[in-house]
């Protein structure tokens, strides 16, 4: 029980080690950082699409892929019930 607590008393303190030591040196020391801030900030831009359309081309493929695979899904649900229903003689 008291090592639990002791190292949920290291992680805390590690844990804001690491915090202060990155914004002490005013950089985030990963680069990726800033590609995805960039991509946050086209997702912000207010230009009428809704969220899900703004990544361009490709997320509306992928939107009409969706609806494809739904309405087959649809179709086949439909059929499965109507043999049930109604089965051959």
């Amino acid at each position: 029980m008291n090592v639990q607590r002791n190292l949920r008393l290291i992680h805390a303190v590690y844990r804001q080690v690491a915090r202060n030591a990155a914004t002490a040196e005013g950089e985030v020391p990963n680069p990726r950082f800033y590609k995805l801030k960039e991509i946050q900030k086209k997702f912000q831009v207010d230009d009428g699409l809704p969220v899900h359309l703004k990544g361009g081309f490709r997320d509306v493929v992928l939107l009409r892929l969706t609806y494809l695979l739904v309405f087959i899904g649809l179709g086949m649900s439909g059929n499965t019930v109507y043999k049930l229903a109604f089965p051959r003689r």
